[in-house]
């Protein structure tokens, strides 16, 4: 269960309160965090990405992601992206640098990966940016 003070987030239930004369307790009760101004957070509603769910003053508010959101994730999505075809082009290069060293072929090099299957059958896009 999550707590809310009007204008901050929801958070797990407070372990100390500070009282009016000074005093702090410790695992309050729900009378002593109402008594502080804690209310009872509502659930967070279920949503469909691409919305975004975040906390207003008092309530969940469900939108529609903004440009500056839209970007930012992109930008996450692209850099996976690199990340996994540089991993992807070095396996490939070591693999052809095993057939020249080895004398083998790169089907017994190279395990058959679905954009290499594709390649294989003819696929006649870019295999990088194939989605077919």
């Amino acid at each position: 269960m999550l707590y809310y003070k009007v204008g901050f987030p929801p958070t797990t239930k407070p372990f100390r309160l500070r009282l009016d004369d000074g005093l702090t307790i410790t695992n309050p009760t729900e009378e002593q965090l109402e008594q502080d101004g804690w209310l009872v957070a509502p659930a967070m509603p279920e949503y469909v990405y691409p919305k975004v769910v975040e906390w207003g003053l008092t309530d969940w508010v469900v939108r529609d992601p903004n440009e500056e959101e839209v970007l930012a994730q992109w930008s996450q999505v692209r850099s996976v992206c690199q990340k996994k075809l540089a991993e992807t082009d070095y396996k490939v290069l070591k693999a052809v640098e095993a057939t020249v060293l080895n004398g083998t072929t790169l089907e017994q090099e190279l395990p058959l990966s679905t954009t290499r299957a594709r390649w294989l059958a003819g696929c006649s896009c870019n295999a990088r940016v194939c989605l077919s």
